[in-house]
C-alpha cells in the first residue's frame, strides 16, 4: 500500500551559467540493527537521522512491551533524498508526490525529502505516523479496531527527538484543530464500534482526530493503559466488541465521551523521557556508494518497491552501466535485465557478479527470478523446468539470508502447477513470508488464499483481519474483506491465487489526512 508524506519539495540547484540542474549527489549508505538508509553527502545528518530513527523503533518497543528476544525481521530501508524530481522517478507517481512509503512483494522501503525543512533532525510525523503502522503490523498483526490503529500512529507522529530526550505525547496541531474548534465530534460508540458511520470526509477528519484523542486519553494513565491492554487482548480472543468494552472499562460509550471531552479542556501534556541511545550508542556501519549511484540508486530502490523502469529509465540505467562499469552498475543493470528485459544478459551480469560474491543472497534471489519471468511466456512444457531452476536458485538464497522475504515467497510460487503447490511444506514457506513481511497485502492475501483452498478458515481469517479492518479504502482492502466474507462462510468459491497483480495508484492526500 503507498501512502503519500506531506513533505515539501527541495529547490533545485542553479548552477553556473544558468542551466536549472541538479547537483551531482554522493550518496552514503547507513546501516543499523533496524534500517538501512541512504543520504546524500552530509555523513553526521545521516547518523543522526538513523540514530533518531533507532530510538523511536526502541521507543515503540517500550509502549508495546515488546519482548527483548523478538524473531529477526527485514531492516527497513529509507531514502532521504534532497531533490523533488529523484521520487519522481519512482513510477507511477509524479515528483509533485514528494514521498511515501510502501510494501511490496520484492521489498519495503520510505521515501523521504531530507531537503524539506527540519528534514529527519528531531521531528517527522508523517515517516513516524508511518512507521508506527509498519512497527504495529510487524510485531502485533492482531485485528485492532481501526481506530486504535490510527490513533497509535497519531499519538506516536508528534514525538520530537532533542540531544538527549524524547518528548512524547506532544499536541497533534491537525488533530487537535477538529476537536476545539469544531464542537459536533462523532460518538464515541461510532468511532469504536460502527465504521460505516463514518461517511463524509469531515467524518474522516473526526475519526483520526478523536482516535488520537483515546489514544492520548488512555497512554495518559497507567491505569486505563491497563484496561486499553484489556480490551485490546478481549478483541483479539474475538469477544463481542461492546461486552468488552463494557468489561474492560467498566463506563458506557457516553460517559467516555464526557471523559475525553474533559481531558482535551484541560490541557494536553507531553512526556520527556531519556532517548535509549544516551546510555548505549547505536552501532551504526556508514559506507560510500560510488559515483554511479547518482544516476541508479533511485532506479534500483523503483524496482526494489516493485516499479517497473520506463524505457527512459531503462536507457538511463544501460548509459550509466557503460559509463562507469562498477560491480555496483552492473547490479543495477542485472536486476532491471531479471526483472523487466533480457534474461540472458541478466544471467552472464549475475553470473559475473556471483563470481566475486557467490554467497550474496540479493543476487541468488535475482538469479531465480530470472527463471520466474522467464515462464510467465514459455510453453507450458518448458514452464516446469524454469520453475524448478529458479527453486533451486532460491533455496541458496535462503540459506544465505534467511530474513529475505521475497526469496521465500517467490520459492513458494515456483511450486505453481506441481502437487506440492498446495502442501503443507509449501503453505509453511508462504506463512513464514507473512511473518517476515506482515506489511506486505500480497504476501498475505496470496497466503489466505492458499489457507482458504485447503479449507483451513479460521487461520485464513486471521490473516485477513488486519487488512479488512483498515481505516483506509482502496482494492487491497476491499479484496480483503471479500476473501473475509468467504473464510467466514466457509467457502473458496472462486479463490485462486495471484501473484504480481498491478499496484494500487497513489492517491493525492486530502488536507485532513495523514497518507
Amino acid at each position: 500500500m503507498v501512502r503519500t508524506l506531506l513533505l515539501r519539495l527541495a529547490a533545485l540547484c542553479l548552477l553556473a551559467g544558468g542551466a536549472a540542474t541538479p547537483a551531482a549527489a554522493e550518496w552514503l549508505r547507513a546501516e543499523s540493527p533496524n534500517f538501512i538508509a541512504f543520504g546524500e553527502g552530509d555523513e553526521a545528518r545521516l547518523r543522526g537521522q538513523v540514530a533518531i530513527l533507532e530510538d523511536y523503533a526502541a521507543l515503540l518497543r517500550l509502549l508495546s512491551d515488546l519482548p527483548a528476544e523478538t524473531p529477526p525481521a527485514p531492516k527497513l530501508r529509507i531514502y532521504f533524498v534532497r531533490r523533488g524530481e529523484d521520487l519522481g522517478r519512482v513510477p507511477p507517481l509524479s515528483s509533485l508526490i514528494p514521498g511515501f512509503y510502501t510494501a511490496a512483494s520484492t521489498g519495503i522501503a520510505a521515501f523521504v525529502n531530507a531537503g524539506a525543512s527540519g528534514g529527519m533532525m528531531g521531528s517527522n510525523e508523517i515517516l513516524f505516523h508511518e512507521y508506527a503502522h509498519h512497527f504495529m503490523m510487524q510485531y502485533h498483526g492482531n485485528a485492532y479496531p481501526a481506530w486504535y490503529v490510527e490513533g497509535f500512529a497519531e499519538y506516536l507522529a508528534t514525538t520530537r527527538f532533542t540531544e538527549r530526550h524524547i518528548e512524547l505525547g506532544r499536541m497533534n496541531r491537525l488533530r487537535s484543530s477538529w476537536l476545539f474548534r469544531r464542537a459536533d465530534w462523532l460518538p464515541v460508540e461510532t468511532i469504536m464500534f460502527d465504521r460505516a458511520g463514518v461517511a463524509t470526509l469531515e467524518d474522516i477528519s473526526r475519526f483520526y482526530a478523536q482516535s488520537w484523542l483515546i489514544t492520548h486519553f488512555m497512554f495518559a494513565d497507567g491505569a486505563r493503559r491497563a484496561q486499553l491492554v484489556r480490551y485490546l487482548q478481549a478483541l483479539g480472543r474475538g469477544d463481542e466488541p461492546r461486552a468488552a468494552f463494557q468489561a474492560s472499562f467498566a463506563v458506557a460509550p457516553a460517559d467516555m465521551q464526557r471523559q475525553l471531552v474533559a481531558y482535551s479542556r484541560q490541557g494536553i501534556v507531553y512526556r520527556r523521557i531519556d532517548r535509549a541511545s544516551v546510555g548505549r550508542p547505536v552501532q551504526i556501519t556508514i559506507t560510500r556508494l560510488p559515483a554511479s549511484a547518482d544516476q541508479l540508486l533511485m532506479s534500483e530502490a523503483a524496482m526494489l518497491v516493485g516499479r517497473e523502469p520506463s524505457p527512459e529509465e531503462f536507457a538511463r540505467i544501460l548509459r550509466a552501466t557503460e559509463r562507469s562499469g562498477d560491480p555496483y552498475a552492473r547490479r543495477v543493470l542485472a536486476r532491471a535485465e531479471a526483472l523487466y528485459g533480457d534474461g540472458d544478459s541478466a544471467e552472464r551480469l549475475l553470473t559475473e557478479l556471483l563470481a566475486a560474491t557467490p554467497n550474496d543472497a540479493e543476487l541468488l534471489y535475482l538469479r531465480g527470478m530470472r527463471h520466474i519471468v522467464a515462464a510467465r511466456t514459455a510453453a507450458p512444457t518448458d514452464r516446469a523446468a524454469q520453475y524448478r531452476q529458479a527453486r533451486s536458485w532460491f533455496s541458496r538464497a535462503h540459506r544465505a539470508d534467511p530474513t529475505h522475504f521475497p526469496t521465500l515467497y517467490r520459492y513458494a510460487h515456483a511450486f505453481q502447477g506441481e502437487p506440492e503447490f498446495r502442501s503443507e511444506n509449501t503453505l509453511n514457506i508462504m506463512l513464514l513470508a507473512v511473518q517476515l513481511a506482515p506489511q506486505v497485502p500480497e504476501i498475505r492475501m496470496n497466503a489466505a488464499r492458499m489457507l482458504l483452498l485447503r479449507g483451513e478458515y479460521a487461520l485464513a481469517e486471521r490473516l485477513l483481519q488486519p487488512l479488512a479492518s483498515t481505516a483506509h479504502s482502496g482494492e487491497q482492502a476491499d479484496g480483503a474483506r471479500a476473501l473475509l466474507e468467504l473464510a467466514r462462510a466457509r467457502s473458496a468459491e472462486g479463490v485462486a491465487l495471484e501473484f504480481d497483480p498491478p499496484p494500487e495508484a497513489p492517491k493525492e492526500p486530502a488536507e485532513s489526512t495523514p497518507e
